[in-house]
């Protein structure tokens, strides 16, 4: 019995773990401009591949039998509506840019760039989990007649490191990635929703 444990226990390092990053809804809200807040509707078109997107971190020889799947996607659908709804009275999230109405701004987003990393340090007692993340989206404003208000990249970036033991790395790329969508988003509002007129 104790030798069938140990190889089931052997079996479970060489294999490692899944670690899943879960990534919390933020905004880049408090960036709005007072005098650019609109009593409008608007709608936010969120592309696919963006909405339900996903990405395995591999770490480098430390944890190296451990995987790190970080879900983006939800989590930017909902920090992107909470940031335009600053800025509008109503935010209709649509699947496609078509199904917007012809009666508020039309904001598209997809995906242009994610890119995670995921480091150990050896420590005297444990390890140093550093993450970083670089973000990139492609956004357009479209007015309800149909002109281009603004077509542009909006990107942020995040870093964190936590302390313990292969399951930290999840926390950090958690945490830096909550900032690089954080920060994209106030890029967002400072270059699109800030400057636009109408």
């Amino acid at each position: 019995m104790l030798k069938a444990l140990t190889v089931c226990a052997l079996g479970l390092v060489v294999m490692g773990c899944a670690h899943r990053a879960e990534v919390g809804s933020t905004s880049g809200a408090h960036e709005v401009r007072r005098d650019r807040v609109q009593n409008t509707k608007a709608y936010v078109a969120i592309s696919g591949d963006l909405a339900n997107f996903e990405r395995v971190v591999k770490p480098g020889y430390l944890c190296g039998a451990h995987t790190y799947p970080v879900a983006v996607g939800p989590a930017l659908k909902t920090s992107i509506v909470r940031t335009v709804g600053a800025a509008h009275s109503s935010v209709i999230a649509v699947t496609s840019a078509a199904e917007a109405g012809k009666d508020g701004v039309l904001y598209t987003f997809s995906l242009d760039d994610f890119n995670p990393r995921l480091r150990f340090q050896q420590g005297f007692f444990t390890h140093t989990a550093d993450a970083s993340v670089e973000l990139s989206l492609k956004t357009t404003a479209i007015s309800k007649d149909g002109k281009e208000l603004a077509t542009t990249t909006v990107r942020g970036f995040g870093q964190e490191s936590v302390d313990g033991a292969c399951p930290a790395g999840a926390e950090a790329l958690s945490r830096s990635t909550e900032k690089a969508v954080r920060v994209t988003l106030e890029n967002f509002v400072s270059r699109v929703i800030n400057q636009r007129l109408e």
